[in-house]
Protein backbone atom coordinates (compact mmCIF):
# COMPACT_ATOMS: atom_id res chain seq x y z
CA UNK A 1 0.00 0.00 0.00
CA UNK A 2 2.73 2.57 0.76
CA UNK A 3 4.80 1.12 -2.03
CA UNK A 4 2.20 2.87 -4.08
CA UNK A 5 1.79 5.98 -1.99
CA UNK A 6 -1.10 4.90 -0.18
CA UNK A 7 -0.66 5.98 3.94
CA UNK A 8 -2.29 3.59 6.42
CA UNK A 9 -4.46 4.69 9.56
CA UNK A 10 -6.39 3.24 12.27
CA UNK A 11 -9.17 5.02 14.55
CA UNK A 12 -11.64 3.24 16.48
CA UNK A 13 -13.81 5.29 17.86
CA UNK A 14 -15.82 5.85 21.35
CA UNK A 15 -19.39 5.84 20.97
CA UNK A 16 -22.35 4.23 19.34
CA UNK A 17 -25.01 5.02 15.97
CA UNK A 18 -26.42 7.96 17.64
CA UNK A 19 -22.77 9.82 18.39
CA UNK A 20 -21.58 8.81 14.80
CA UNK A 21 -25.07 10.45 13.17
CA UNK A 22 -24.48 13.48 14.97
CA UNK A 23 -20.58 14.15 14.70
CA UNK A 24 -19.87 13.66 18.36
CA UNK A 25 -17.62 10.32 18.31
CA UNK A 26 -14.08 10.16 20.22
CA UNK A 27 -11.59 8.83 17.58
CA UNK A 28 -8.30 7.21 18.65
CA UNK A 29 -6.08 7.50 15.62
CA UNK A 30 -2.88 5.74 15.29
CA UNK A 31 -0.36 5.59 12.46
CA UNK A 32 1.84 8.22 11.21
CA UNK A 33 1.57 11.90 11.65
CA UNK A 34 1.22 12.57 8.00
CA UNK A 35 -1.37 9.81 7.43
CA UNK A 36 -3.27 11.40 10.30
CA UNK A 37 -2.59 15.03 8.70
CA UNK A 38 -4.77 13.75 5.54
CA UNK A 39 -7.44 11.75 7.43
CA UNK A 40 -7.87 14.67 9.83
CA UNK A 41 -10.47 16.51 7.89
CA UNK A 42 -12.84 14.05 7.54
CA UNK A 43 -12.15 12.54 11.06
CA UNK A 44 -13.20 15.71 12.24
CA UNK A 45 -16.78 16.08 10.43
CA UNK A 46 -17.49 12.61 12.46
CA UNK A 47 -15.44 12.74 15.70
CA UNK A 48 -16.12 15.39 18.42
CA UNK A 49 -12.67 14.90 19.21
CA UNK A 50 -9.69 12.92 17.25
CA UNK A 51 -6.79 12.60 18.93
CA UNK A 52 -3.22 10.78 17.36
CA UNK A 53 -2.95 8.30 19.99
CA UNK A 54 0.83 6.96 18.48
CA UNK A 55 2.00 4.01 15.68
CA UNK A 56 -0.81 1.25 14.50
CA UNK A 57 -2.12 -0.95 17.43
CA UNK A 58 -2.53 2.23 19.57
CA UNK A 59 -5.59 3.05 18.39
CA UNK A 60 -6.98 -0.01 19.10
CA UNK A 61 -5.65 -0.03 22.50
CA UNK A 62 -7.46 2.65 23.52
CA UNK A 63 -10.57 1.49 22.41
CA UNK A 64 -10.10 -1.58 24.63
CA UNK A 65 -9.30 0.56 27.68
CA UNK A 66 -11.94 3.11 26.99
CA UNK A 67 -14.40 0.19 26.90
CA UNK A 68 -13.09 -1.41 29.81
CA UNK A 69 -13.99 1.37 31.82
CA UNK A 70 -17.69 1.03 29.97
CA UNK A 71 -17.49 -2.58 30.69
CA UNK A 72 -17.04 -2.51 34.59
CA UNK A 73 -19.24 0.41 34.87
CA UNK A 74 -22.35 -1.69 33.49
CA UNK A 75 -20.96 -4.05 36.43
CA UNK A 76 -20.68 -1.62 38.98
CA UNK A 77 -24.07 0.01 38.68
CA UNK A 78 -25.85 -3.23 38.74
CA UNK A 79 -24.15 -4.36 41.95
CA UNK A 80 -24.79 -0.96 43.10
CA UNK A 81 -28.57 -1.42 42.91
CA UNK A 82 -28.34 -4.55 43.71
CA UNK A 83 -27.21 -3.48 47.02
CA UNK A 84 -30.38 -1.23 47.51
CA UNK A 85 -32.76 -3.87 45.94
CA UNK A 86 -34.47 -3.38 49.91
CA UNK A 87 -34.61 0.17 49.86
CA UNK A 88 -37.89 1.54 48.80
CA UNK A 89 -36.90 4.21 45.88
CA UNK A 90 -37.92 4.74 42.64
CA UNK A 91 -35.80 3.64 40.22
CA UNK A 92 -35.63 7.20 38.24
CA UNK A 93 -34.50 8.85 41.90
CA UNK A 94 -31.86 5.88 42.59
CA UNK A 95 -30.14 6.22 38.96
CA UNK A 96 -30.55 10.31 39.14
CA UNK A 97 -28.51 9.99 42.51
CA UNK A 98 -25.91 7.53 41.33
CA UNK A 99 -25.78 10.36 38.06
CA UNK A 100 -25.12 13.39 40.06
CA UNK A 101 -23.30 11.58 43.01
CA UNK A 102 -20.01 12.63 42.68
CA UNK A 103 -18.89 9.31 40.94
CA UNK A 104 -21.32 10.04 38.49
CA UNK A 105 -20.50 8.92 34.76
CA UNK A 106 -21.30 10.74 31.61
CA UNK A 107 -22.39 7.50 30.24
CA UNK A 108 -25.44 7.43 33.34
CA UNK A 109 -26.56 11.17 32.75
CA UNK A 110 -26.73 10.22 29.12
CA UNK A 111 -28.47 6.71 28.91
CA UNK A 112 -30.22 7.10 32.74
CA UNK A 113 -33.54 7.24 31.33
CA UNK A 114 -33.28 3.97 29.75
CA UNK A 115 -31.61 2.11 32.57
CA UNK A 116 -34.45 3.57 34.62
CA UNK A 117 -37.35 1.98 32.10
CA UNK A 118 -35.25 -0.94 32.30
CA UNK A 119 -35.55 -1.31 35.86
CA UNK A 120 -39.11 -0.46 35.67
CA UNK A 121 -39.79 -3.16 33.90
CA UNK A 122 -40.34 -1.65 30.66
CA UNK A 123 -38.88 -3.07 26.90
CA UNK A 124 -35.92 -1.13 26.53
CA UNK A 125 -34.34 -0.07 22.61
CA UNK A 126 -32.28 -1.80 20.50
CA UNK A 127 -29.22 -2.58 22.02
CA UNK A 128 -26.27 -0.46 21.17
CA UNK A 129 -23.53 -1.89 22.68
CA UNK A 130 -24.87 -5.50 23.73
CA UNK A 131 -23.56 -7.70 26.16
CA UNK A 132 -22.03 -10.48 24.33
CA UNK A 133 -20.60 -7.40 22.30
CA UNK A 134 -18.93 -6.37 25.56
CA UNK A 135 -17.78 -9.96 26.12
CA UNK A 136 -16.02 -9.98 22.75
CA UNK A 137 -13.87 -6.83 23.86
CA UNK A 138 -13.42 -8.37 27.55
CA UNK A 139 -11.78 -11.02 25.72
CA UNK A 140 -9.55 -8.64 23.48
CA UNK A 141 -8.55 -7.24 26.66
CA UNK A 142 -7.69 -10.03 28.54
CA UNK A 143 -5.42 -11.27 25.93
CA UNK A 144 -4.00 -7.78 25.09
CA UNK A 145 -2.99 -7.44 28.42
CA UNK A 146 -1.40 -11.13 28.90
CA UNK A 147 0.55 -9.71 25.90
CA UNK A 148 1.82 -6.75 27.65
CA UNK A 149 2.23 -8.27 30.97
CA UNK A 150 -0.37 -5.91 32.45
CA UNK A 151 -2.82 -7.46 35.59
CA UNK A 152 -6.84 -6.77 34.79
CA UNK A 153 -8.85 -8.86 37.30
CA UNK A 154 -12.23 -6.57 37.26
CA UNK A 155 -12.09 -7.05 33.96
CA UNK A 156 -11.81 -10.81 34.06
CA UNK A 157 -14.60 -11.08 36.62
CA UNK A 158 -16.77 -8.54 34.79
CA UNK A 159 -16.47 -11.09 31.91
CA UNK A 160 -17.05 -13.95 34.16
CA UNK A 161 -20.08 -11.78 35.26
CA UNK A 162 -21.48 -11.59 31.24
CA UNK A 163 -20.61 -14.95 30.45
CA UNK A 164 -23.64 -15.51 33.01
CA UNK A 165 -25.78 -13.26 31.05
CA UNK A 166 -24.90 -15.17 27.83
CA UNK A 167 -25.21 -18.76 29.44
CA UNK A 168 -29.11 -17.83 29.98
CA UNK A 169 -29.53 -16.65 26.93
CA UNK A 170 -29.82 -12.71 27.35
CA UNK A 171 -26.13 -11.65 25.48
CA UNK A 172 -28.24 -9.46 23.78
CA UNK A 173 -29.39 -7.42 26.02
CA UNK A 174 -27.51 -3.65 26.02
CA UNK A 175 -25.69 -2.03 28.87
CA UNK A 176 -28.29 0.04 30.12
CA UNK A 177 -30.67 -3.23 30.35
CA UNK A 178 -28.11 -4.94 32.80
CA UNK A 179 -28.36 -3.72 35.98
CA UNK A 180 -31.86 -4.69 35.89
CA UNK A 181 -30.93 -8.43 34.53
CA UNK A 182 -28.72 -8.64 37.31
CA UNK A 183 -30.98 -6.94 39.81
CA UNK A 184 -33.38 -9.46 39.14
CA UNK A 185 -31.38 -12.87 38.62
CA UNK A 186 -29.86 -11.95 41.95
CA UNK A 187 -32.57 -11.55 44.00
CA UNK A 188 -34.05 -15.06 42.30
CA UNK A 189 -30.81 -16.51 43.58
CA UNK A 190 -31.37 -15.28 46.89
CA UNK A 191 -34.71 -17.36 46.78
CA UNK A 192 -33.24 -20.21 45.73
Amino acid sequence: MEAKGGLLLECPVSGTVKPAREGTLFGFAAGTREAFSEAQPLLEQLCRRVELIGALGAGARMKLAVNLLLTVFWQSLAEACSLMHDVQIEPERLIDWFADANIGSPILKARGAAVTAALEGKPGDPATFDIDFMRKDLREMLQDAEAVRASVPIAARTLSCFDEVSRAGDGKIDGTQYPAWWFKHARQAEHA
